[in-house]
């Protein structure tokens, strides 16, 4: 067994044993993994299924968090928080450009993520899917590095799920362009 430790709180995790997950001390209001350890600003924000996940995100250089379960509701607050930033000047900057839900590919995953993905529009947090089939041994993004894809693989995967979301943006943009000659 092992354990999630934050300020005022443990979530204990047995893998072998029913009930699987223990809880100690006051998780306040809603928990959040991961939160704490997040920059002041990055470029991207992924939303996992669960805590290993994160860790396995931290571990390969990428900012993740997760919440309770995949099926919680994530809240709107948060992502609010993460997606903009007010200055004392009253303008908005982007805390995080892009937020993604990484959820895993099994039905219950595929199924929460579309949902939250709807629910959470407003704010531009989009969906990327993995490659993977979805079983219990292959459906999270820590046995998509257990099945010895890399840091650049990923990345290469989420440039290819970036130029796939805006590319219809640029074939607007495109019709805006004005030849000067």
């Amino acid at each position: 067994m092992y354990g999630y430790k934050g300020k005022q709180y443990i979530k204990l995790c047995r893998p072998f044993s029913t009930p699987r997950f223990l809880y100690g001390g006051s998780f306040g209001e809603s928990y959040c993994f991961g939160l704490e350890q997040l920059p002041a600003k990055g470029d991207t924000l992924f939303i996992t299924g669960g805590e290993k996940d994160v860790l396995s995100l931290a571990a390969h250089g990428f900012h993740a968090i997760c919440f309770n379960s995949e099926t919680v509701t994530i809240p709107a607050n948060l992502i609010f928080r993460l997606s903009f930033r007010f200055t004392l000047v009253y303008r908005l900057t982007f805390l995080f450009k892009h937020i993604v839900l990484l959820f895993d590919m099994d039905k219950t995953g595929r199924e929460s993520a579309c949902k939250q993905e709807k629910s959470l529009a407003e704010f531009g947090v989009k969906r990327l899917s993995l490659p993977l089939p979805g079983t219990k041994e292959e459906k999270d993004i820590s046995d998509y590095f257990k099945a010895g894809n890399t840091r650049e693989d990923f990345l290469k995967l989420f440039i290819e799920f970036l130029d796939n979301l805006y590319s219809d943006t640029l074939i607007m943009l495109k019709s805006c362009e004005i030849d000067f000659n």
